[in-house]
């Protein structure tokens, strides 16, 4: 984990300072050459940063358990692409023809998070729960996987503790909470439907207004004239 988390550094600062930069550099001192015309500048692709962001998180996610390191690795990897980025975007990228909205962005980086996060907790709980643990070295080797040492743990916490973790892992609790968090999900959901029509009255009242207000204006032009006539 440790090596793709710096390789993957590696390669977008090697993209960043071997390919866009000469590309910035050509598209504006040889921009008479058709092929650097067809080329032309680049522009910042919001959606494959994004899935870049969204991968790196997915292997700290993974490799978090194995390697205790390795979140602070992402962090400063991350803080170093964010400046990179930045400068990138600055000196070498053109505004996009496309406007992206805050909303419409932050949705989609959410949704691909969230897919990340559930493929990176199915390999995790596979390795936790069926995986036998290494006998030679690490934290688990007194137990065949290294789920086994949450029930070991629960079991020496007070009696009225251990009843409450039973009661919030047990069926009766988890089926209702689910059915809570999906009726919150979907009041959000109409929440949301309901705020978008809003918005959509008040742009079609603001337009008749501007309509209404230009009637005014001609007919108030109109009669300034006959009066001067």
């Amino acid at each position: 984990m440790y090596k793709l988390m710096i390789f993957d550094l590696i390669i977008i600062l090697a993209v960043t300072l071997f390919v866009d930069f000469p590309r910035k550099l050509l598209v504006t001192y040889c921009s008479s050459w058709k092929l650097i015309q067809c080329w032309g500048q680049q522009e910042f692709a919001i959606p494959d940063n994004v899935l870049g962001i969204v991968y790196g998180q997915t292997i700290c996610w993974i490799g978090a358990f194995f390697s205790p390191l390795l979140p602070a690795i992402a962090t400063l990897k991350f803080i170093i692409i964010f400046y990179v980025k930045e400068i990138s975007l600055l000196y070498t990228c053109r505004p996009s023809p496309r406007q992206f909205r805050a909303s419409n962005s932050n949705f989609f980086f959410l949704l691909v998070l969230l897919i990340g996060l559930c493929l990176a907790i199915i390999p995790l709980t596979i390795s936790m729960a069926h995986i036998p643990s290494s006998k030679a070295c690490g934290p688990f080797t007194n137990f065949n996987t290294s789920w086994e040492v949450v029930p070991q743990t629960v079991s020496t916490f007070p009696g009225s503790l251990q009843s409450l973790v039973h009661s919030i892992t047990s069926e009766a609790f988890a089926v209702p909470f689910f059915m809570i968090i999906c009726l919150i999900m979907f009041y959000f959901i109409a929440l949301a439907g309901a705020h978008k029509r809003v918005v959509a009255q008040l742009r079609e009242q603001l337009s008749l207004e501007s309509r209404d207000k230009r009637y005014l204006i001609q007919k108030l032009t109109e009669a300034q004239r006959d009066v001067r006539n």
